[in-house]
């Protein structure tokens, strides 16, 4: 009887440290996240490509709860795929291979950036020149 006390006792400590660094991990990518200025800076750009000065309340309301649910469910969603053990042993096994994959890309991007003239088409829409 008191044997089986102690057990309990014990899974309790271990559900409630393993409780302890999840919270633990989650507040370190909630900080990371919330104080990287490139997440800041991709919200901010995406949520003026959608808003405009004459967008009532509720629209920039709807439009800012689907942007800030779509970033939750996506970071979720990487965070849960990459952890998995066969795709992050690959992904650390081949990890001079994905980061040069990544920033081909992200330069790729940036020089199609660079080369195109539209700018979102809000100016245009709106009868203003760019040039």
């Amino acid at each position: 009887m008191i044997f089986a006390k102690h057990i309990d006792r014990s899974d309790n400590a271990s559900d409630q440290t393993t409780r302890r660094k999840t919270l633990d991990f989650f507040g370190m990518g909630l900080l990371t996240n919330s104080l990287n200025p490139k997440t800041s800076l991709f919200v901010i750009s995406l949520y003026s490509q959608i808003i405009v000065s004459g967008t009532v309340l509720s629209e920039k309301l709807v439009w800012g709860a689907f942007i800030a649910l779509s970033h939750l469910l996506w970071f979720a969603s990487v965070s849960v795929f990459m952890s998995t053990p066969h795709v992050r042993n690959r992904i650390l096994a081949n990890q001079r291979i994905v980061n040069l994959a990544i920033g081909t890309v992200l330069l790729a991007l940036a020089c199609l950036l660079m080369v195109n003239d539209d700018m979102g088409g809000v100016l245009r829409a709106q009868g203003n020149s760019v040039r």
